[in-house]
């Protein structure tokens, strides 16, 4: 895998840099990174969706700073989507130390 997952979670915020750019209808997205999230962003997505495998899609174009959509993300190379999806769990994850 060569593309750059940066987690940094709980100060940072976490980004990853896509293999295979996304072209959307906002722009090219080359990087997705995330935000912190609250709880009323998992409730809202709980609100919006009831499959939990898209929920998650959801959730993450919530937090993303870039303008996505769960479409967008569906069309993800694998690759990346495995680095994001890693990205997006370390926003769940307490630091060490």
């Amino acid at each position: 895998m060569t593309a750059k997952n940066d987690l940094t979670p709980k100060t940072g915020k976490p980004s990853v840099e896509l293999e295979v750019p996304l072209n959307t209808p906002s722009g090219v997205v080359s990087t997705i990174t995330f935000r912190r999230g609250k709880a009323k962003d998992m409730m809202a997505a709980q609100r919006i969706e009831a499959d939990p495998a898209r929920r998650e899609l959801v959730l993450m174009t919530m937090l993303a700073e870039e303008k996505l959509t769960p479409e967008d993300l569906e069309e993800l190379d694998l690759a990346d989507l495995a680095e994001v999806q890693a990205a997006f769990q370390s926003l769940f994850l307490r630091s060490a130390g």
